[in-house]
Order: C-alpha cells, then sequence, then structure tokens
C-alpha cells in the first residue's frame, strides 16, 4: 500500500515534519484476534529428570494432552 506524501498547503492535519515512511506497517486483517490466541508460545524449562524422558517438545505436547483427556473424563464421571 503506497502512502500518499504530504504537500505543503493541504488541508490535512499532520504537519509536515512528520515522517510518515517512518512509521511501522502494521498488517491487521480479518481474524488477527484468533490467530493470536491460536499462536501461543510459551516457554518451559523442564528438570533434567523430566527432559530425559521427554526428548522433544512433541513428546512433552503428547503427554500434556493425554493428560488434560484423563482429567476431563474424571471430571465427566464425578460432576
Amino acid at each position: 500500500m503506497k502512502r500518499k506524501k504530504i504537500e505543503p498547503g493541504n488541508d490535512d492535519d499532520l504537519l509536515p515534519e512528520y515522517d510518515l515512511d517512518a512509521l511501522p506497517i502494521i498488517a491487521r486483517g480479518p481474524g488477527y484476534q484468533r490467530r493470536a490466541r491460536l499462536v501461543r508460545v510459551t516457554r518451559v524449562t523442564l528438570d533434567a529428570d523430566v527432559a530425559a524422558i521427554f526428548p522433544d517438545e512433541k513428546a512433552v505436547n503428547e503427554a500434556l494432552r493425554t493428560l488434560m483427556r484423563v482429567t476431563t473424563a474424571k471430571r465427566r464421571k464425578t460432576g
């Protein structure tokens, strides 16, 4: 998207010393909020004994998802 150059004498509220080319462009289209929630990255440091069992983040995620399924199933049975 090209920016319009500000010329003196224009009925614009911006002052001529504002450098619009120096402003960052933040592209936020439809679905921005949804994507921001889905791409949350959290760094966690595992203790050495736990890290020895899980070779990578995929294994940790799978274990946590299994734990989530088990605890959700228990809540449904008792609740």
